[in-house]
């Protein structure tokens, strides 16, 4: 099972922040790093979950990161996008010369999924039980993950998606018990807060 540190080592540095991601990928428990993304007013990324920014607090720009944390080519990166789907010609433009194996695009947002241009993998994260049919409707052939709220983990879902050939991630248990019942499902992925070893 793939272990994917939720916005950066988030329980002892803070979310999505560079020191966070640094000590993710410095620890080297994690497989991937998660972060958010959005659009600040300048329609600059800056990498933060809210979607109400104070113009008080210190930002964090995606490139920013990008020079500050070595992140090693066998690490993933999951960018959870936020927002509006404005943000997606953006994202194309600042990703068009790098290599995109590394990067999982996701929301919880289908049209901005649906957006993107660029042939990159994709993630649809929920927090619902679906059903084949509502599944149906919402994946298309670029979706390879499916990240699944914890809590509404269920087998008949987990298994269709497994028949597509889909990944199939929860997010974000933070207990022992939490994080057992993630496990009995078999899955492929887990994001968490914290350092967790015998996952």
């Amino acid at each position: 099972m793939k272990v994917v540190a939720h916005r950066g080592l988030s329980q002892l540095c803070g979310d999505n922040t560079l020191l966070a991601f640094q000590k993710a990928v410095e620890c080297g428990t994690f497989d991937a790093l998660e972060m958010d993304i959005q659009l600040d007013n300048c329609n600059e990324i800056i990498v933060k979950h809210d979607l109400y920014l104070d113009d008080t607090e210190e930002k964090l720009y995606l490139k920013e990161f990008f020079k500050q944390v070595n992140v090693p080519p066998r690490m993933k990166i999951f960018f959870d996008i936020k927002g509006s789907s404005d943000i997606v010609p953006i994202l194309e433009d600042f990703f068009r010369d790098k290599e995109l194996e590394q990067f999982v695009f996701c929301s919880f947002n289908v049209k901005t999924l649906k957006k993107f241009r660029l042939p990159v993998t994709q993630g649809f994260i929920t927090a619902n039980v679906l059903r084949e049919c509502d599944l149906k409707n919402i994946l298309d052939n670029r979706t390879q993950y499916i990240i699944v709220d914890c809590n509404f983990l269920e087998k008949e879902m987990i298994d269709y998606c497994w028949s597509l050939g889909l990944l199939v991630y929860t997010y974000t248990p933070n207990t022992r018990i939490e994080i057992d019942h993630a496990i009995k499902y078999n899955i492929d992925g887990i994001i968490i807060n914290n350092e967790v070893h015998n996952i």
